[in-house]
């Protein structure tokens, strides 16, 4: 299995002189390894955990496929705030 995968975080003496985000975001191919990780479970319980019950499976396929711009839509069928969500 993967190892999970981190987003780059400014140093806190760089951070504390700008407002640029503190996390960057995760390189492409560090979200299909971080896709990678899913076990797909036969009964996905991350879809009934989701506030919004987004189709986390389908998105992670796409992840895993190199399908960055489909992985967003499978998000946006369930929720227009699709920066709110989180791996």
């Amino acid at each position: 299995m993967a190892v999970r995968q981190r987003q780059h975080e400014q140093d806190p003496m760089v951070r504390r002189t700008n407002f640029d985000a503190v996390e960057s975001n995760l390189t492409d191919e560090q979200a299909k390894l971080e896709a990678s990780r899913c076990l797909n479970c036969k009964n996905p319980r991350c879809v009934q955990g989701c506030p919004v019950n987004i189709n986390i499976p389908g998105f992670i396929h796409e992840l895993k496929e190199g399908n960055l711009e489909k992985a967003g839509e499978v998000i946006r069928e369930s929720s227009l705030l699709p920066s709110g969500t989180s791996m």
